[in-house]
């Protein structure tokens, strides 16, 4: 293929011959390059030379991991065609992943009563929040638009009474925002349900966590907890990537008899980037080496991979999305956005019940002093004194 390629190997032709080579459907065994080699070469041992120097030239050049420790010797009759060798190359030993879920079954029922009864927990919690506030909903109801005739008809009080009903309209509007917004917004808008839970490169950055790059595959991901940094493989990003990734996947989830870890390290990926910042972010840290025109194109290339990938466990990197979760959460800065916005933000029944009590209260007090004359008596208590 040199003359399809010019020194800067971006040429159309050689793209379409590397996405051609690595798809599913067009796979072919390799045992028909080694007859085709043998035909050629003067002896089987130069053909497999020949052969091992394609596979790894091969490796190179289209697997997205650059910092892979890749064999100097590929046996080209150990795989049956380039995707698998690329598969096998890429993803770790499933083995590795899976020591820790092997155990008596008896000792994995009994977490899961324990996640059962917080369950319970949580659900009494937010059915009495729940009822609570539309207690509080139907109070400020009744003391709002019941009463509010009567308050707007004084003058004195009808200054404040479009600033209010604007405030009311527009608390209403927000609560029946999300509910239209499912219906109208695109799938571009709207967050997928394929996505798991973990905050994005944007707000982990907030919250104190730093990424860091490194060599070697999937399996290496991990979370320091004491120094807050996520450590991810390096993968390069160019025209060919959204290809090869989707190809493994689909080839991943074609063989069945293996954990489907690049489909989670995707999943992965996917969760952490959703924006150009998210993206820019990462590739100032190294993790991504960005060959497409922007950053924005990145973030694209990984949401869109979310559509053609069906939710999956692994522990080993389970475990690390709930390490990165946990630290997240515990962070003061965190809880206390969260409880404004789930306490605060949320309540506002409440707070235009206790400004209403306030206006109520504070009537009263001039009313009173109006038809008593409390400065009146306050000055008769000087004099006297």
């Amino acid at each position: 293929m040199s003359h399809l390629v010019g020194l800067d190997r971006r040429t159309s032709a050689y793209n379409m011959l590397l996405c051609d080579a690595l798809m599913l459907e067009n796979q072919i065994p390799l045992f028909l390059l080694q007859k085709a080699l043998g035909m050629q070469c003067s002896s089987s041992q130069i053909a497999a030379q020949v052969s091992s120097s394609m596979l790894i030239g091969f490796l190179i050049e289209v697997s997205p991991f650059k910092t892979l420790d890749i064999s100097p010797w590929i046996d080209a009759g150990q795989h049956a065609h380039l995707l698998e060798l690329l598969y096998q190359t890429v993803a770790p030993n499933p083995e590795e992943l899976f020591e820790t879920i092997e155990g008596n079954e008896e000792n994995e029922e009994e977490p899961q009563v324990y996640v059962r009864i917080r369950f319970f927990l949580k659900a009494i919690a937010a059915f009495i929040f729940n009822r609570g506030r539309a207690l509080v909903s139907a109070v400020v109801k009744f003391l709002v638009t019941i009463p509010w005739r009567t308050i707007k008809s004084i003058p004195a009080l009808s200054i404040i009474a479009h600033p209010v009903e604007q405030l009311l309209s527009s608390q209403k509007d927000q609560n029946s925002e999300p509910a239209r917004g499912i219906s109208t917004h695109d799938r571009s808008t709207t967050p997928l349900l394929e996505e798991i839970a973990i905050p994005s490169v944007t707000e982990l950055t907030k919250a104190g966590v730093k990424f860091s790059a490194m060599n070697g595959d999937i399996s290496a991901i991990e979370f320091d907890a004491q120094t807050a940094t996520l450590h991810l493989p390096t993968i390069s990003l160019d025209v060919n990537a959204e290809v090869v990734l989707r190809n493994l996947v689909a080839y991943e989830a074609s063989i069945g008899s293996r954990p489907l870890i690049v489909s989670r390290y995707v999943e992965l990926m996917n969760g952490i980037i959703d924006t150009a910042e998210d993206a820019k972010l990462l590739r100032e840290a190294g993790v991504v080496l960005n060959h497409l025109k922007s950053d924005e194109e990145v973030a694209e290339l990984w949401n869109s991979m979310t559509r053609s990938v069906r939710l999956t466990r692994v522990p080993a990197l389970d475990r690390v999305i709930e390490e990165v979760n946990s630290y997240h959460s515990s962070r003061w800065r965190v809880r206390t956005r969260r409880f404004m916005k789930n306490y605060v933000a949320a309540s506002w029944e409440c707070l235009v019940l206790l400004a209403v009590l306030l206006l109520f209260f504070i009537i009263s007090v001039q009313a009173f002093c109006v038809l008593y004359g409390c400065r009146l008596q306050t000055r008769a208590g000087r004099t006297q004194l």
